[in-house]
């Protein structure tokens, strides 16, 4: 018996051979995660979805989860979890379930590792992805401005001019009297002289001689 194969039967099977949405949705599943698009040449590339692949963003890879769908990946040897969103198909490699970004690697945990087991569990259309913690560079232009430090604040009292001094001119007419400029010296005290009361002067009775001197030899 012949079989024809139709329109939509041919269309299904490019789908699935292109890595089309062969399930709407999947459920929970545990297995090994990886991570893609670090020194590999791969970032900016075009992935199975049409966008571009971004290493910095939190996406991921998967074998039939619809593109758009939000997957939270638990790393079940730290407990760590991020939301990423679909966008590209794999991995390839048999054990493996999904295959993230370089970004969402690192928030899980396992960057230095390359692998790490996961359970893997879709969530609902709405619910946001995780952000990426990957710093931004620094601008160049911000990097060259030199640093100018702020002028240190004076005070307006230390700031004002200080008044000149006013010299006062010495007119000099005829020689100096030095005696003008040197204080005299204390004057000394003087010891006070104690005379001694003199000695009474003997008086002679009336008829009485005055007795002479004796002659020297």
């Amino acid at each position: 018996m012949k079989v024809t194969v139709g329109t939509w039967g041919v269309a299904l099977l490019l789908a699935v051979i292109a890595g089309g949405p062969a399930h709407a949705s999947v459920g929970a599943q545990e297995g090994i995660a990886s991570f893609y698009g670090h020194n590999d040449g791969f970032h900016g590339g075009k992935t199975a979805s049409g966008e571009r692949y971004d290493k910095n963003s939190m996406t991921a890879a998967h074998r039939t989860a619809k593109f758009g769908t939000r997957m939270r990946v638990t790393n079940l040897s730290n407990g760590k979890s991020v939301v990423v969103r679909i966008n590209n198909r794999g991995p390839y490699i048999r054990g493996r379930v999904i295959d993230l970004s370089v970004a969402a690697a690192r928030q899980l945990g396992f960057f230095s590792r390359g692998i790490t087991r996961v359970r893997v569990e879709p969530v609902a259309a709405g619910t946001a992805v995780s952000e990426s913690a990957t710093p931004a560079a620094a601008s160049p232009v911000a990097a060259a401005t030199p640093v100018i430090a702020a002028a240190p604040v004076v005070s307006a009292a230390l700031a004002a001019p200080k008044p000149a001094r006013k010299t006062v001119g010495v007119v000099r007419e005829g020689p100096v009297d030095l005696t003008r400029y040197i204080a005299p010296a204390p004057a000394a005290a003087v010891p006070a002289v104690v005379t001694a009361p003199a000695a009474p002067t003997p008086v002679l009775a009336a008829g009485v001689p005055i007795p002479l001197p004796r002659p020297t030899r």
